[in-house]
């Protein structure tokens, strides 16, 4: 029970000390976020994923794009053992759509993680990543 006690009053302590520097190390900005999932059906990339992704009247424009794939390969026994590469054409095309569609603004993947037919990318705009 002290044990609990006592790792209790370190983290008030340590939650303290942050909210004491919080200003030191936070800089606030409004941002635009895009999330969007999709089940592409064990599909490979090839339908035109512009539309989803791009505003045509460009009234919106986000800073953030965070996109889930579910069934980037067909969920069977043999691909749960297996290591797939079926995320690099998903992403690529990610990549060409936001380059292209979005002119003088530059986009990087701040990661991305796959987990057999899951996949889940997070994209920002270069000018935004120090702050991410």
């Amino acid at each position: 029970m002290a044990a609990l006690r006592q790792e209790k009053q370190q983290r008030t302590w340590i939650d303290d000390e942050v909210n004491k520097h919080y200003i030191e190390f936070t800089d606030k900005r409004n941002v635009n976020l895009f999330v969007g999932t999709w089940n592409v059906n064990a599909k490979e990339p090839k339908d035109d994923i512009t539309s989803w992704l791009i505003d045509d009247d460009s009234k919106f424009n986000a800073d953030i794009y965070v996109l889930g794939f579910q069934e980037i390969v067909d969920l069977n026994a043999t691909n749960l053992w297996i290591e797939h590469t079926a995320n690099e054409g998903w992403e690529r095309m990610i990549e060409q759509v936001l380059h292209k569609s979005i002119p003088n603004t530059e986009f990087v993947k701040l990661d991305s993680r796959h987990l057999v037919g899951i996949l889940l990318c997070i994209y920002v705009r270069k000018s935004l990543r120090p702050y991410v």
